[in-house]
């Protein structure tokens, strides 16, 4: 990744190009030439030996570019790729390498399918093909409004409880903290409560 300085406006002291040539020079004095893709090395080294004392020493008042494509089309070819030439190494962080993450990777593989790591079962066999509950993943359940999305979370969450003894935190703005517990409770117990039941009947 490479990062380019566009002239920003008339506080740059060199007409277009010229900065950019003045250090695409210095870089070419430092390190090996490498042909530019946009024109031939001939033009590309014509570019950087050109003088900046041959261009006017002071820009145009409001003298700015945005980007390549405005520097190519008021510029021309030559001064864009000067200052593609005079671009500078902009390091990336966050960029890893499998072998960064070894230790992981092989206690995962150590541990095999029955690992935590792998997962924890829903409660539901046909589900468990396709998803496990990961510590420390991240699941979005999404679907169509009353499609059943918090019953189904709430189901799994005592699913979690009885078989794993996990805790779950709980936000919901639909029910009642009254309410929800009831809802939790005939899910654990598999059937109704007796009050839902009377009032029902």
């Amino acid at each position: 990744c490479w990062r380019v300085s566009w002239p920003s406006g008339p506080q740059d002291s060199l007409a277009p190009g010229a900065a950019a040539a003045a250090a695409a020079a210095a870089a070419a004095s430092r390190s090996s030439a490498v042909d530019h893709p946009l024109l031939p090395s001939a033009a590309a080294n014509e570019v950087v030996r050109e003088s900046p004392a041959a261009v006017p020493a002071e820009q145009p008042e409001g003298f700015a570019r945005k980007d390549a494509n405005e520097v190519l089309v008021k510029d021309g070819a030559q001064v864009l790729v000067a200052y593609l030439e005079a671009a500078q190494p902009l390091p990336i962080r966050g960029l890893f390498t499998f072998m960064d993450f070894w230790p992981q990777v092989y206690d995962l593989y150590q541990q095999g399918p029955r690992g935590l790591s792998w997962g924890v079962s829903t409660g539901w066999d046909s589900l468990d093909a396709c998803y496990k509950v990961v510590p420390g993943e991240l699941t979005i359940v999404t679907g169509l409004p009353n499609s059943g999305k918090s019953e189904w979370i709430d189901a799994l969450a005592v699913n979690l409880a009885r078989r794993e003894g996990w805790r779950v935190a709980l936000c919901s703005m639909e029910n009642s903290a009254k309410e929800h517990g009831r809802k939790l409770m005939e899910k654990y117990i598999g059937g109704q409560t007796s009050s839902q039941s009377q009032q029902q009947s």
